[in-house]
């Protein structure tokens, strides 16, 4: 990661550098260039992928699949020849309307098969593609069931303070 600061965000590798570890870490970097650097291949890939679906739809699932490879390939030639930061930036570009084409992937892939598990395979494609998801979906699971689990003893443990309030005041109401 240094050398490529060094090289094409050099300014940026001065400000790291000199970072200490009690300063801010959020906005240590402060460079617009290097985050346009950064967000140029999710913004391609949400573009791309609007135009891949209507390429898919004109021009079949094949075609859209090659077309997402070449600009793949092409976005990692340009980066890995890279001599400047624009170079970086069409790289990063190239790479994301591959990214944004393949996105037709899941619905290839479950094509190929019986028509009664097409769902059931994109849905697995995606798990496969995106472990984070799966991790995530997880996460909610268990927060959701420790959050039932907690307000059910709440529940219970106020169930039991009234019912014992209200039968120690019906023994003191029964004894006046």
């Amino acid at each position: 990661m240094d050398v490529f600061l060094k090289k094409f965000f050099p300014d940026v590798y001065k400000r790291e550098s000199s970072v200490k570890p009690s300063d801010d870490q959020y906005c240590k970097f402060d460079s617009q260039i290097l985050t346009l650097f950064t967000s140029s291949l999710y913004l391609a890939a949400l573009v791309s992928s609007i135009f891949a679906s209507m390429a898919t739809r004109k021009y079949g699932r094949r075609p859209t699949m090659m077309t997402s490879g070449l600009l793949f390939a092409a976005g990692a030639i340009v980066n890995g020849l890279a001599m400047n930061v624009p170079m970086l930036i069409i790289g990063r570009l190239l790479l994301g309307f591959g990214i944004g084409c393949a996105n037709q992937v899941k619905l290839f892939c479950s094509s190929l098969f019986y028509f009664n598990y097409h769902y059931h395979l994109a849905i697995k494609c995606v798990y496969i593609e995106n472990p984070e998801i799966l991790n995530s979906q997880v996460m909610i699971f268990n927060v959701l069931y420790l959050f039932i689990q907690t307000y059910i003893y709440i529940v219970n443990v106020l169930y039991l303070f009234l019912y014992t309030v209200s039968a120690n005041l019906s023994l003191w109401s029964g004894s006046l």
